[in-house]
């Protein structure tokens, strides 16, 4: 039966070890395979503070969409910027081999960080979107990016915010 939702196959990737890249790009190419006869199918690098830029440049090349979470937390904010908090201790016991999680990463804040990889436009799906600034909005509404929000997890992680009023005034697309 044919149905008027369309769904997008994603493969989402976590990777900050460089000898990981050969290995996991396999893994989305064979991803892409198995859904060549099926467009359109996305790739999703997690984050840009668990996912080198490979990841992100392989799936803008190959991809027919390329989504990722950013400014989820105050969290991830003190992360790409200062390297602390609770991601810095989180990343260290799940890659206790790793001396810096997040040293091959820009700092910065992550759209910033995703906009240096290029990470822009309307193939672009970026999740939550929950702290971002007003400039950050503005530059997002001119990217042609959309913001898939998830109004269950915003609630319950207690974000203050709204963001999807001011996404609503810039007229960003919202999924």
């Amino acid at each position: 039966p044919v149905t008027p939702i369309q769904v997008i196959p994603f493969f989402e990737m976590v990777g900050f070890k460089p000898e990981q890249v050969e290995q996991r790009t396999g893994l989305m190419k064979t991803h892409l395979e198995k859904f060549k006869d099926r467009k359109p199918v996305g790739i999703s690098p997690h984050t840009p503070y668990t996912t080198l830029k490979d990841y992100f440049d392989f799936a803008y090349q190959n991809a027919d969409y390329v989504m990722t979470h950013v400014a989820e937390s105050e969290f991830e904010n003190e992360f790409m910027e200062h390297r602390t908090g609770p991601i810095a201790a989180f990343l260290k016991t799940i890659a206790p081999d790793v001396a810096e999680p997040g040293a091959l990463i820009p700092k910065g804040r992550s759209w910033e960080v995703l906009k240096s990889y290029g990470v822009q436009g309307k193939r672009t799906l970026l999740i939550h979107g929950n702290y971002l600034s007003d400039f950050e909005l503005d530059e997002i509404s001119q990217s042609g990016a959309t913001v898939v929000i998830c109004p269950k997890c915003h609630a319950y992680f207690g974000h203050s915010q709204k963001p999807w009023v001011k996404m609503i005034n810039r007229h960003i697309p919202r999924s």
